[in-house]
């Protein structure tokens, strides 16, 4: 397998990194931070608008999703990731 780093927010190829991840949990969010110091975007989702205004305090794009359906609003974030 071949590594990639990333270099100011840019993966291996030289793309802007944006990272997503459904269920920005403990795990998830230890990696979003990693990539977020060296420039990536981030964003996730929650289930509830409360867990969203906690990402969104942390300078992360949040999403609702109950897991069963992703509305417009995340199968758009998910387009430009």
């Amino acid at each position: 397998m071949r590594e990639s780093r990333m270099v100011n927010g840019r993966n291996g190829h030289g793309d802007l990194m944006h990272f997503f991840a459904f269920g920005l949990g403990y795990s998830a969010l230890h990696l979003a931070r990693r990539l977020a110091a060296n420039g990536a975007t981030l964003s996730g989702t929650s289930t509830s608008a409360a867990g969203v205004a906690r990402l969104a305090s942390q300078g992360i794009n949040g999403y609702v999703f109950d897991g069963t359906r992703a509305g417009e609003s995340v199968a758009k974030a998910l387009r430009s990731a």
